[in-house]
């Protein structure tokens, strides 16, 4: 005897670990068109795909900066190794590149598709694994690379179908200069009160540290020099006759360039950013919009990082947060147009098959509505093909019987008549009929 169903009010309840989340088939689907928007989009740009894998020796992460303390971690049980989920896939690259391609020939362009795992508890979202889409450039030097670095990010944005957003620049090397002067504790300190924008307690700290004259204004200033083309005459003047002012001209070539080559609709410049600062030694750059409250993405120059691989050469790369640019686009009112999937309903089983058959060779998604003697197991109102469509996201109807035959388009209200006596005909009509309407 078949088991009764189990009624909404007395399925258990089966919470996912803290952290993950189930994304359903509409959800899901979204983030894999966005995902092969932007991987097409940086194949454009002649970047190659590939895989690395979702754990890697606990030193090998040490060694790209990552908190390994504060991973996931577990011993390998065949070397007896440290191992653990990797928080970030450039120090994976690094590691695939130096051992794979030691002498190159440069430069070496990758993409990749890949999920991290992040403890970030200062987040009201908690979401602890993030879906990145990114890319490394191995071997190019500023700022060919800088550039490219920039526009192929903001290109993908635009493929993925965004079009409003932000480029917030800065430059690692502008307080980097200023900061190498103070020791590690004041230096520490200054980083705090750079994050806060916090200008008066930056000059205590800075004039407690011996620091004087246009190094200590300078760095007191930083904070203030944030803004769109308006901040350059202002960052000039406070910053000419400091080591800063070799990386600030740096940074305004790019900027210069990126604006006269139009790759994003806003540009703004913060000199006083110190977000993974310990990660990048120049240009750097977050993809910023509407919806999420924090960045799309994020790159820049990593130099130092190779060369903790035993390969001393310059790089570059960019990572999106997927879900985030998700956020954005939904923030947008940007959607995707639905899949057609064509749910098929036939009085005999054979002929829903043939017919399913005949409609897959037409490139048409189906799949057979549920029979009679599934509906008798379901819950009250399952038999109701419509009501089975709608809830697993079919936009159509394909209802064949002996007396009839017809295409329901769901939510419209609108029907096309069929002739149930050929199979094949009808399949072809349903097929020409879907084309007409994606193309319209």
């Amino acid at each position: 005897m078949a088991s009764p169903p189990i009624s909404p009010v007395t399925r258990p309840s089966l919470p996912v670990p803290t952290g993950m989340r189930d994304w359903l088939p509409r959800q899901a689907r979204r983030r894999a068109v966005v995902s092969d928007r932007i991987m097409a989009s940086l194949e454009l740009f002649g970047y190659q795909r590939v895989e690395v894998p979702p754990f890697e020796y606990a030193d090998v992460l040490e060694k790209g900066f990552a908190n390994v303390e504060a991973a996931v971690r577990f011993v390998e049980p065949e070397t007896g190794k440290i191992a653990a989920l990797r928080s970030d896939v450039t120090p994976q690259i690094a590691r695939l590149v130096a051992s794979r391609f030691p002498t190159g020939p440069w430069p070496a362009r990758l993409s990749y598709q890949a999920s991290v795992m992040r403890r970030r508890h200062e987040r009201a979202r908690l979401d602890q694994k993030v879906r990145q889409v990114g890319f490394e450039l191995v071997g190019l030097p500023e700022p060919g690379a800088d550039l490219e670095v920039l526009e192929a990010a903001t290109s993908a944005l635009r493929a993925a179908g965004l079009s409003e957003f932000t480029v917030d620049l800065a430059h690692a090397e502008v307080a980097g200069a200023l900061l190498d002067q103070l020791g590690p504790v004041p230096r520490a300190d200054a980083l705090e009160c750079l994050a806060l924008k916090d200008s008066a307690e930056l000059r205590q700290v800075g004039v407690r540290a011996g620091l004087g004259g246009r190094a200590l204004d300078a760095l007191v200033a930083l904070p203030s020099l944030h803004g769109d083309s308006e901040l350059w005459p202002r960052a000039e003047r406070a910053l000419a006759g400091t080591p800063a002012e070799a990386p600030l001209r740096s940074l305004k070539s790019i900027w210069s360039r990126a604006v006269a080559a139009r790759l994003a609709p806003r540009f703004v410049v913060d000199l006083g950013e110190t977000r993974e600062f310990y990660y990048y030694t120049g240009v750097m750059f977050h993809l910023l919009a509407e919806g999420p409250g924090e960045p799309l993405g994020s790159g820049g120059r990593y130099d130092s990082l190779f060369e903790r691989f035993g390969l001393p050469c310059p790089a570059a790369g960019f990572a999106f947060d997927l879900s985030n640019v998700c956020w954005a686009l939904d923030a947008a009112r940007v959607g995707d147009a639905p899949l057609d999937r064509v749910l098929v309903c036939a009085d005999s089983a054979d002929v829903g098959r043939e017919l399913a058959r005949e409609l897959r060779a037409r490139s048409v998604a189906c799949a057979l509505g549920p029979t009679p003697q599934q509906a008798a197991l379901e819950p009250a109102g399952a038999a109701d093909h419509e009501a089975y469509a709608i809830r697993w996201d079919y936009t159509h109807l394909l209802v064949l019987s002996s007396a009839r035959g017809e295409l329901k388009r769901l939510g419209s209200g609108s029907a096309l008549p069929l002739d149930a006596k050929n199979v094949a005909d009808i399949a072809h009509v349903v097929a020409a009929h879907l084309r007409v309407l994606e193309e319209s």
